[in-house]
């Protein structure tokens, strides 16, 4: 289907089609012909001239936007408005947001990469509060990754002067990377923009923010009590310096955080990733130590072998109609290591013995180990979200994402329904969420051939 194209003149500029929607507005790709060039023209939206609060705001943003000058930070050209409907425009940068281009990708963001990334968001941060400006909305959604593999930093409509900061009454942000201070109505800082900072590197490394929850409430309260997860948990390459670094991004006393965005961006700088290199020749040597230890202790005891035995025992079992022998058998064999144990536990568990605490447990185990069914397992699980599983729509999606990273279709269709109902942590997201359909459905995946029939979508 082509794309349409508006050509609606406003003012001297060329509307030529729509590239994001915000809260406060809509932004286009347009056409300067004065200076014959292209650019990103945002315009406030007409039911929200009338409110002095907001238009102020849109204001202050084309203010604070012009006063930074740095390559991460997208550039102003423009501002004024057009018979009373204020607007901006910004250098087009060629590119997508973060959050979409990480959903097209087959597998996470390497430590290289993140690495390379965060030190160009800490130093664009850094650049902004050297101007006395808080961002104070900073997560994928708002950056840009370009054609060249930079991030430019975009989408100031919250940003405030750190010189004139008053206390919040109400929320504003974005809740899974908002700092607690946002949460709890008490006066912003760097420091606010330094554990947004943290949230955005967890998400970066994990494929989801540190903490999530099914309402806001729940988010709240998990931002503002609980202890930040180590990110450890999710990536097991992530070196130690990493992990205290976000732990601290994270922390929710202030003053406990990096103080200022360069030294977040100096501690970065200092941490050392192995070399593609190394890492291969420590690959190697760990598959001959392994080797070698599985030669000298041979199969006895806590070997593959008996692992294998109690693992076939329990297909016996089960085979036979007997369950809780087979449960038995699996976890002998599971508790030595068989990931399809596992597996089959967690299978068992959740849709013949209807106990899905259980089933949670050994597809947490599988799911560590890299086992895509054991990974769609837990979407469905929390997704569902019944007898003593919090129904956790957000987290679901993470597991979808994580199982559609390694090719699972089925994974991909739920992933796809999530986001097109928006139950992924974000807007629904129409575009995605039928592309991921489109494409379960062309894989052979039944059910997402018969939703996309439903919703009456063209092939």
């Amino acid at each position: 289907m082509a794309k349409t194209v508006l050509a609606q003149n406003f003012g001297r500029y060329q509307l030529l089609e729509p590239i994001g929607q915000g809260g406060m507005g809509t932004v286009y790709r347009a056409y300067d012909p004065l200076l014959d060039r292209s650019v990103a023209l945002k315009r406030l939206s007409p039911d929200l001239v009338s409110d002095p609060a907001l238009l102020a705001r849109f204001e202050q943003e084309s203010r604070l936007m012009a006063q930074v000058h740095h390559p991460q930070i997208v550039t102003v050209f423009d501002a004024g408005d057009v018979e009373g409907q204020p607007f901006l425009t910004m250098a087009l940068v060629q590119g997508e947001p973060l959050h979409r281009f990480a959903a097209s990708q087959s597998r996470a963001f390497s430590l290289e990469q993140v690495i390379v990334w965060g030190k160009q968001v800490a130093n664009a941060l850094a650049a902004l509060h050297e101007k006395g400006i808080l961002h104070r909305d900073l997560k994928p959604d708002n950056l840009i990754r370009t054609h060249n593999n930079q991030l430019i930093l975009t989408d100031f409509g919250i940003a405030i002067r750190a010189a004139e900061r008053q206390t919040v009454r109400i929320f504003e942000g974005t809740p899974e990377y908002a700092s607690p201070e946002q949460f709890s109505g008490e006066k912003p800082s760097q420091t606010s923009d330094v554990y947004s900072f943290g949230a955005l590197l967890f998400w970066m490394l994990a494929g989801r923010p540190p903490f999530e929850g099914d309402s806001f409430e729940a988010l709240q309260k998990a931002v503002l009590s609980y202890p930040a997860p180590d990110i450890r948990l999710w990536r097991k390459d992530v070196p130690e310096a990493v992990s205290i670094l976000i732990q601290r991004c994270l922390e929710k006393e202030p003053a406990k955080r990096f103080e200022t965005a360069q030294a977040v961006e100096q501690a970065l700088a200092g941490v050392s990733v192995p070399t593609a290199k190394f890492r291969k020749w420590l690959v190697v040597m760990v598959v001959v130590l392994a080797s070698v230890v599985g030669w000298w202790f041979g199969s006895g005891i806590g070997g593959e072998r008996e692992a294998e035995e109690w693992f076939r025992e329990g297909q016996s079992r089960f085979n036979a109609g007997k369950t809780q022998e087979a449960a038995k058998a699996w976890e002998k064999s599971a508790r030595l290591g068989k990931q399809e144990a596992m597996r089959s536990l967690g299978i068992l568990y959740a849709e013949v013995l209807n106990r899905p605490i259980q089933a949670e447990k050994w597809f947490q185990e599988a799911a560590k180990r890299g086992d895509v069914v054991s990974m769609r397992g837990l979407g469905t699980l929390y997704y569902n979200g019944k007898s003593g599983i919090l129904r956790n729509t957000v987290r679901a999606c993470g597991f979808f994402e994580a199982a559609a990273r390694e090719g699972d279709a089925e994974s991909v269709c739920y992933r796809g329904v999530l986001r097109y109902n928006g139950e992924c942590g974000s807007a629904p997201d129409t575009t995605l969420g039928i592309r991921d359909m489109r494409m379960a459905a062309d894989a052979g995946v039944a059910k997402c051939a018969s939703v996309l029939q439903t919703l009456h979508v063209e092939e």
